[in-house]
């Protein structure tokens, strides 16, 4: 299944780069998707609440059962993070 990215974040243009003798032509880059900066940001906050009670649980019931691992987990649950946030954004 396909997500929206939110297009690229941190993405620079063509640019003109110097040492102080001498210019080059900094080829542009796109970065991150916002969907994968978001994701990030929210793994941070997950990973930090995985110190409280509610957050052990809250684990516990997206690993269901041995069947994935905890960073399976935290990745499905970041990413869920995201893609809510991107939707929210396009309304």
């Amino acid at each position: 299944m396909s997500h929206p990215d939110g297009g690229p974040a941190f993405s620079r243009p063509w640019s003109i780069a110097h040492d102080g003798t001498k210019r080059w032509w900094r080829e542009a880059q796109d970065g991150m998707t916002l969907r994968q900066w978001y994701a990030g940001e929210a793994m941070k906050g997950l990973i930090s609440a995985l110190h409280t009670e509610a957050g052990a649980k809250a684990l516990q019931n997206v690993a269901t059962g041995g069947l994935i691992s905890a960073a399976q987990a935290l990745a499905i649950l970041a990413l869920s993070y995201a893609d809510a946030l991107i939707a929210e954004e396009k309304q």
